[in-house]
């Protein structure tokens, strides 16, 4: 989970810069939630004895309360901020539940 954890920080800082130091490209960086994918389905599998009891158990809950995000519903959102992403977006670090997404989501 470290290397996993630093990439994703590392992208999160290259997405900051290249906003700053590029003022016409929008870089936006995500946080899409726990998303239902085949490393959830590892970690709650294979890859479960590798996990503290605390990460274990939380991964699980989510699964059990039927929590993981879709990968379409994610995929979705990131697609309408290709093509409509506000400038003022750019820079930022986003959770795909804020309410700067809103417009970005599909109503339900």
């Amino acid at each position: 989970m470290g290397a996993y954890s630093g990439s994703k920080s590392a992208i999160n800082s290259l997405s900051a810069v290249l906003a700053a130091e590029e003022k016409l490209i929008t870089s936006i960086s995500i946080q899409p939630g726990v998303v239902d994918t085949q490393m959830q389905t590892s970690l709650r599998g294979v890859y479960s004895s590798k996990l503290d009891h605390v990460t274990y158990t939380r991964f699980m809950d989510i699964y059990k309360k039927g929590l993981l995000m879709s990968p379409r519903k994610i995929g979705r959102i990131i697609a309408k901020l290709c093509l409509y992403a506000k400038k003022e977006l750019s820079g930022k670090l986003v959770r795909y539940d804020d309410d700067e997404l809103t417009e970005y989501r599909d109503v339900d």
